[in-house]
């Protein structure tokens, strides 16, 4: 049986999804953690879940912001490009997410083009009010990165969920404090779906 970590920065965001993993299942493989807000945070979470806790594979549910006309406060979304937002991603520190993880066996990176179906997540260390990239829809996190890096080095599969709960503007923080409750609650049921389905795929 899979031993799975699930892991977010607050208990905003992993309470809401506990409590329905909890109500559906009975000894259900499930390990959560609150990692606390971060990349530091999210590197030392990720590897006590994998080294100490043995859990086999990692499913990271957070919020995010987003830039941009294509993403809505509310959407959830599964990111197939990560990159490393502190560095203003360079090809060799982009990885994929969740396919080239689930077999356990990536060994090449891939460059940084995209299409109109790339949905893009960049990890930074600090809460951002403006638009710093090029790309004219993006999302940004402060976790998620890290979190795949450790996986890919550990060789776990890995699954990043986002929820967009506000738009990268000059209210960003605000509009993170007013819709952080209320976003994560009100879609978690999706985001359950898509903690499920990694489950039955890594199952197989």
């Amino acid at each position: 049986m899979n031993k799975i970590g699930v892991i977010s920065a607050m208990s905003f965001e992993l309470s809401p999804l506990k409590n329905i993993v909890e109500t559906t299942y009975v000894n259900s493989g499930y390990m959560f953690r609150i990692s606390g807000i971060g990349r530091s945070c999210a590197v030392l979470n990720t590897i006590d879940l994998i080294t100490r806790c043995k859990c086999n594979a990692i499913f990271n549910f957070g919020s995010c912001g987003s830039y941009g006309d294509k993403y809505k406060i509310g959407d959830v979304l599964v990111p197939n490009l990560v990159l490393d937002g502190d560095i203003n991603y360079p090809p060799e520190n982009t990885w994929r997410d969740p396919a080239a993880i689930y077999d356990c066996n990536q060994s090449e990176l891939h460059d940084t083009e995209t299409d109109d179906n790339t949905i893009c997540l960049y990890t930074r260390s600090s809460f951002s009010d403006k638009k710093e990239y090029s790309a004219s829809n993006y999302l940004e996190d402060m976790e998620a990165y890290e979190i795949l890096n450790v996986c890919n080095y550990f060789h776990v599969p890995c699954y990043i969920c986002k929820v967009v709960v506000n738009k990268i503007c000059e209210n960003s923080i605000q509009q993170f404090n007013d819709n952080l409750i209320e976003i994560c609650n009100k879609n978690i049921n999706k985001v359950f779906n898509e903690l499920e389905y990694f489950t039955r795929k890594i199952s197989k």
